[in-house]
């Protein structure tokens, strides 16, 4: 999966988020507001699933800058998983590469993720004219 920016971003941190697990504490096996519907990590004796290892690629200009060799992607409700990077980067595109996964829905291996937070900012501020050009129409009214 890539995911790519229209311009350069500066990256610091990076989160991914796993799906939660499902809860069969709930009357019937219905969803109660943790797992996925009610079905993904079924049966139990499979367990929840999880990505259990992937690899993240950051690229700039179609150049990779950067991997990182990521561990077990843990749900939300776990903090999700925080991969910081040492100084900051500027990238255009990142690539995530599922390698192993655990657990089952039903009968099938899945590898399924929530979200991919980049925590950053613009690489290059907006000059002062851009700036000055879109909010002052609005301060004149």
């Amino acid at each position: 999966m890539a995911l790519p920016w229209p311009a350069n971003q500066r990256v610091r941190q990076i989160r991914l988020v796993g799906p939660p697990s499902y809860s069969s504490n709930c009357a019937s096996g219905s969803y109660c507001g943790s797992g996925d519907w009610g079905g993904f990590g079924s049966p139990e004796q499979y367990g929840p699933y999880f990505v259990e290892s992937a690899t993240l690629e950051l690229y700039r200009d179609g150049a990779l800058v950067h991997t990182v060799s990521v561990g077990r992607i843990n749900p939300r409700s776990d903090g999700g998983t925080l991969i910081e990077l040492a100084t900051s980067l500027v990238i255009d595109r990142l690539r995530l590469t599922i390698n192993n996964t655990s657990g089952r829905w039903y009968w099938s291996q899945v590898a399924a993720l929530n979200e991919i937070e980049v925590i950053g900012q613009a690489a290059e501020p907006w000059p002062l004219r851009q700036i000055w050009q879109a909010w002052l129409p609005l301060v004149r009214q």
